[in-house]
């Protein structure tokens, strides 16, 4: 196992937030700061070569910021991590063009649910507009693309909070990793082209893809591996589970697992036992853990550092010392901030 470290020092002292990699130049990233001020940072050189000031709107400044980027580098999204406002910056015009609220109704619980994709050379943004409702917006014409009825004792109300937003490696699905009343974690699966194309009411609709786990653990670690197939955490003995379960799921009570789950089959498909991560009094991992896919599944938090398995559940990197904080999927890197400070981490398997 090879680790590749590089580390860049801005000369200007900056508390940087978080950051995100340019989508067409691999030398340049952009970083946001506690004063909201975005920097364009060439990696190369370690030089800020764009600093945009951008307006807060209804942002909390004392809660973190998350960054989103288009496609293209012409829009980038802050939001509250676990909070109810964004908005959306035109990173041409230097101006901010929206504002995103997804009202204050638990919204703590989840991270801000927000996904750029691009069809037919329109850059489109979906976002929460409440904590059970997503729309698309073409930001080329301003246009609100999914205006519908989503209401209580309509026909397609929908009862569910969403959550962070992954999109599936061919861009076609979203996967929100959010919750329903009980309560209880729902990974829910959203078909793009189905939504923009032949039923506008596709995010209301329970699909027999959306996944249930009887848990207070939305946010789940997960990532994508492949167009129909998801890994993520679990432990059985998070849910009230009877032994028959057990002997369906192929797990003991003993051990936690990566589970791969498999949309178009709709159930879980295989598991190895992995029990190198933290969790908390009700078996749920701890809110630091993490897991990422680059060739191999990467599973970081702050008490155990980096664990790197093959997709068959072989262990073949250990790195307790090792903390990564975000991925770069694009350029297939890893992140760790330290005030004015950013590490970059590349993991490569030597087979």
């Amino acid at each position: 196992m090879k680790i590749q470290k590089t580390t860049i020092k801005i000369k200007d002292q900056f508390d940087l937030i978080d950051v995100i990699t340019s989508t067409v130049d691999v030398d340049l990233i952009f970083a946001i700061t506690r004063e909201l001020e975005l920097l364009k940072i060439q990696i190369s050189t370690e030089k800020i070569i764009k600093n945009y000031k951008i307006e807060k709107g209804k942002l909390d400044l004392e809660s973190n910021f998350k960054l989103h980027l288009s496609p293209s580098d012409k829009y980038v999204g802050v939001t509250n991590g676990n909070g109810q406002y964004g908005l959306l910056f035109d990173l041409e015009k230097e101006q901010k063009i929206l504002d995103l609220d997804r009202k204050n109704y638990h919204s703590v619980q989840t991270e801000f649910p927000i996904q750029f994709i691009e069809k037919e050379g329109h850059i489109l943004l979906i976002h929460a507009t409440d904590w059970n409702n997503l729309e698309v917006t073409d930001l080329h014409e301003n246009k609100l693309l999914t205006k519908r009825i989503n209401k209580y004792q309509s026909e397609f109300y929908l009862d569910y909070f969403y959550g962070s937003m992954h999109l599936s490696p061919n861009k076609k699905k979203v996967l929100s990793s959010g919750w329903v009343w009980g309560p209880a974690s729902v990974l829910k699966i959203i078909d793009i082209e189905n939504w923009l194309i032949q039923n506008i009411n596709e995010p209301e609709i329970n699909r027999e893809s959306d996944y249930c786990i009887m848990s207070y653990y939305w946010e789940r670690a997960l990532c994508w591996i492949d167009d129909h197939t998801i890994a993520f955490l679990y432990d059985p003995k998070e849910e009230d589970l009877e032994e028959e379960d057990y002997q369906e799921l192929n797990m003991t009570k003993e051990n936690s697992y990566i589970s791969f789950y498999d949309i178009n089959k709709a159930k879980i498909i295989r598991s190895f036992v992995m029990n190198d991560y933290t969790k908390n009094e009700y078996h749920e991992a701890t809110p630091d853990c993490q897991l990422f896919y680059n060739g191999n599944l990467v599973f970081c938090s702050e008490s155990k550092g980096v664990i790197m398995y093959t997709i068959e559940g072989q262990k073949i990197y250990e790195g307790k010392n090792l903390h990564i904080e975000k991925r770069d999927p694009i350029f297939n890197r890893f992140y760790i901030l330290k005030n004015n400070k950013i590490e970059f981490i590349k993991i490569n398997s030597e087979n």
